[in-house]
């Protein structure tokens, strides 16, 4: 009897903890799998932004004509900002630390899942992602999309469990209008959010901009991104650097005739490019980035501003478009002088 008794309750209880998970992973559903759990008011925190990102574009939302590429910078571009005459409506599907070498999986994903070849492609470009990376977790993710059990199995999975409870707590833990910078929040086009603007000092990342591998004139990457213009010619290229910190400004031109030859580079191979990694009223501010890395989103929206509007006064206070008319210039009056 006792053993029947020690069976019994085992399956209640494995039924019942069995129950609490699967509910809790489906609810918060932090892979991104169940389109029924988009509007769940949960905020979330990235863990493979290569896979939710995938898994987003497959499961909830594949109606989008274009898409953004790019390193954590860019994952800061509200994509509803971007004229939709112009672009289409544009999928954000940047990623920490993603390298030029990933772009092409990024394509054929958005591709094979909206079956379509991108209107637009932008490109947020900077030293950082010029270096290598041989992830996979974007053609996995484009895997597991093919697998009819895959959003189910991922149900019972108690390390999915666990980022559920860090997501339930940060949900509790902070106000409606406020998130963590560590964290993203994800709409239908899933934007990272940082509402709250603070004075943050940068003077500690002086030593990591120092030693980061910056990859301002590595060929490879350039001809990667020339082999993918001229794979992908019926979509346009969009190129624009990103904003960083003065201080990260200070140590990339600190080489400046890479950093000139880098730009010349794009200029000579998309014809125009957006430039916003420069001196200027944004990069000089402590309270427009939360680190000499990353700036807060409103920045974007000025990026996207910019890019919107094409204006193109080389003497304006934030983003310059540079073309084969005018970079000598830019070299002679700004670098060369910096």
């Amino acid at each position: 009897m006792k053993y029947k008794l020690f069976v019994k309750n085992f399956i209640k209880y494995f039924l019942i903890i069995s129950f609490i998970i699967i509910s809790i992973n489906y609810i918060v559903d932090p892979l991104f799998t169940f389109k029924s759990t988009q509007n769940i008011n949960i905020k979330q925190k990235d863990f493979n932004e290569r896979i939710q990102k995938t898994n987003f574009l497959y499961y909830i939302n594949s109606d989008f004509d274009s898409l953004l590429l790019g390193n954590s910078r860019s994952t800061y571009i509200n994509t509803q900002k971007i004229d939709k005459n112009k672009m289409g409506k544009v999928f954000n599907y940047a990623v920490n630390a993603m390298s030029v070498e990933e772009y092409d999986s990024v394509i054929q994903n958005f591709i094979q899942i909206t079956g379509k070849q991108p209107k637009v492609i932008l490109i947020g470009v900077d030293p950082f992602n010029f270096g290598e990376n041989k992830s996979e977790d974007l053609k996995i993710g484009l895997k597991n999309s093919s697998d009819f059990f895959y959003p189910f199995r991922s149900l019972f999975s108690l390390d999915l469990f666990k980022i559920s409870l860090k997501n339930l707590i940060t949900t509790y833990k902070f106000e409606n209008d406020i998130y963590d910078r560590k964290q993203r929040f994800y709409d239908k086009n899933l934007l990272k959010g940082i509402q709250k603007v603070n004075k943050i000092s940068n003077e500690r990342y002086i030593v990591v901009s120092k030693n980061s591998d910056m990859k301002i004139t590595q060929n490879h990457n350039l001809e990667l991104l020339k082999i993918l213009k001229k794979k992908y010619n019926k979509s346009k290229f969009v190129i624009f650097t990103m904003p960083v910190h003065q201080v990260i400004v200070d140590s990339i031109m600190e080489d400046k005739n890479s950093y000139f030859l880098w730009l010349e580079s794009l200029v000579n191979s998309f014809g125009i490019v957006y430039h916003f990694m420069y001196e200027n009223n944004i990069s000089t501010s402590y309270y427009t980035f939360f680190d000499a890395f990353h700036f807060y989103p409103y920045v974007g929206d000025k990026i996207i501003d910019k890019i919107n509007n094409n204006t193109t006064d080389i003497n304006n206070s934030f983003g310059i478009i540079l073309n084969k008319e005018n970079i000598k210039n830019y070299y002679d009056n700004t670098i060369q002088g910096f």
